[in-house]
């Protein structure tokens, strides 16, 4: 029609990721500091976690209807690079239920306490 106005819309959303390493088949004598600095760099997938509660809510235990919503992105580019951004390529959306929520914690603070 003559006289309407087509309108763009453009959403960005910030938060939180954590980068997910490749798996590299490192020699054996190599630097810790290398394997360290590569966790974190040149990587292309990330991970973005958000907490959802699904009914039925427990009052009184809140973590029985605690699940995790989890976001996967891939990225044209390995980060960081030249550019301070890249496009996503690709996405990805599960829920991770509230007995897989509970085991992740208890496996991460294993870490921590192993790795510290």
């Amino acid at each position: 029609k003559l006289g309407t106005t087509i309108k763009l819309v453009t959403d960005i959303q910030i938060c939180n990721v954590k980068p997910v390493t490749s798996r590299r088949n490192w020699p054996s004598g190599a630097p810790e500091q290398v394997k360290r600095f590569y966790a974190c760099n040149d990587v292309d997938t990330f991970l973005c976690d958000r907490p959802l509660h699904k009914p039925p809510i427990d009052k009184e235990n809140e973590f029985k209807s605690l699940w995790i919503e989890r976001t996967t992105l891939v990225t044209e580019n390995t980060l960081p690079g030249i550019l301070r951004w890249s496009e996503v390529i690709s996405r990805s959306m599960e829920e991770i239920p509230p007995v897989e929520v509970r085991t992740l914690h208890f496996s991460n603070f294993s870490y921590l306490f192993i790795t510290f």
